[in-house]
């Protein structure tokens, strides 16, 4: 598949096309992506002392796209098909984690269910942001913060 990765700590991301599909864990989606949005972590994640990527890593964050597979332990509403969004942070851990590939993997619990009249671009938009916004929520008006194994 097509991705984007990091070549090296300071230096450009590169395009790539031989990189394999990542494997889906059981609380995740497999997403082909539609459209990926920019956020100032992507720089961020270029630019020592901030980054957390490595040389290999898969960048992006923020994406919208059709589920192609659900995890077998998903307990939430989504099927193949479905037009979703969310946001996903490739880590150490998971450095096929990024947004800028073909196909990515992203955890069920923190993506939405895109409505048909949001178009995908715009959906693409709302991962990263969603989340600030429901941070701040919890944090200034003392909300329960709705942990990733708790129903909302």
């Amino acid at each position: 598949m097509h991705a984007i990765q990091l070549q090296a700590k300071g230096g450009p991301a590169i395009f790539v096309e031989d990189r394999s599909v990542p494997a889906l864990p059981d609380d995740c989606l497999l997403v082909k992506t539609v459209a990926v949005s920019l956020n100032p972590h992507e720089l961020l994640d270029i630019y020592p002392p901030w980054s957390f990527s490595d040389p290999g890593d898969v960048l992006g964050c923020d994406y919208s796209g059709i589920v192609e597979e659900v995890g077998a332990g998903v307990t939430r509403d989504f099927k193949k098909g479905d037009r979703v969004c969310g946001c996903t942070w490739p880590n150490p851990l998971q450095p096929d984690w990024g947004t800028f590939a073909e196909y990515i993997v992203v955890v069920a619990d923190i993506q939405m269910h895109i409505p048909e009249a949001i178009s995908m671009e715009d959906a693409a938009a709302l991962g990263v942001t969603a989340l600030t916004t429901g941070a701040v929520l919890v944090r200034l008006h003392t909300l329960d913060y709705p942990f990733l194994f708790m129903r909302v």
